[in-house]
């Protein structure tokens, strides 16, 4: 037979709720070290100081609602793995963090110690296999001289900004979104976010500031817009990760 895969032993709990705090260690291999906080900010510090295989993370905390909290740790640590536990009434808001970048949810009546321990290795190694591919994949750098005069930051952000407002109002007004010349002004802009280190916050950032130009109607297209840049920034975040 052959060796063990890795095992998940460092996890982040970001729950306010004790008894589901309790519950969650209660499920727990004994030899899983596991932090806990309750709170977003606390979360954020933690992430950004130590290391941790899987981040479990409730989706109502004192300083966090809905999404924001995975859009808050994928912006402080790209690529990471992060499960998300969540109440009978907001599997949307659960989906909709999957689509952010959370590797899976979890329902909290569900948990049982098959469930959550099955989902947190497949959290841990999914994201491990996604950076791996990423890592064998990207061609080396090309030879010779680097070029010359790179933009400055106050370019690059107005790149992103027309790039983002052009890219959204060309989606949405689009009769087929899937185009080749839509698909490639998304590719384009994806790019340059990667490039620029840009994290979730600052997408949202350009999408909030982009949306006025989409009338209400086709708010349902710009949210889909988002959710298609997102996925095509994941990857270069997740390796952004890896070489850090």
């Amino acid at each position: 037979m052959g060796e063990p895969g890795p095992k998940v032993q460092d996890i982040l709990l970001i729950e306010d709720d004790a008894e589901a705090t309790e519950l969650v260690r209660s499920l727990l291999p004994p030899d899983t070290h596991i932090e806990t906080v309750t709170t977003l900010k606390l979360g954020l510090d933690a992430v950004t100081t130590r290391h941790f295989d899987v981040v479990l993370v409730d989706l109502t905390l004192p300083d966090a609602f809905g999404y924001d909290a995975v859009v808050g740790l994928l912006d402080a640590r790209p690529g990471l793995a992060i499960l998300v536990l969540t109440g009978s009434m907001e599997e949307d808001v659960a989906k909709h963090c999957v689509a952010l970048g959370a590797q899976d949810f979890l329902h909290k009546d569900d948990l049982d110690q098959i469930s959550l321990n099955a989902k947190i290795t497949a959290s841990f190694m999914r994201i491990r296999g996604d950076v791996h591919r990423r890592a064998i994949m990207t061609p080396p750098p090309p030879a010779g001289p680097p070029p010359a005069g790179p933009p400055t930051d106050d370019e690059m952000a107005a790149f992103r900004r027309d790039a983002y407002s052009g890219a959204l109002t060309a989606y949405c007004d689009a009769p087929n979104p899937e185009a080749p010349e839509i698909t490639s002004r998304i590719d384009a802009l994806a790019s340059a976010l990667i490039v620029a280190e840009a994290g979730y916050a600052e997408l949202h950032r350009l999408h909030l500031a982009a949306a006025g130009v989409v009338p209400a109607e086709r708010a349902g297209a710009a949210r889909q817009f988002l959710l298609e840049l997102c996925g095509r920034c994941l990857d270069g975040w997740r390796a952004r990760a890896l070489a850090g």
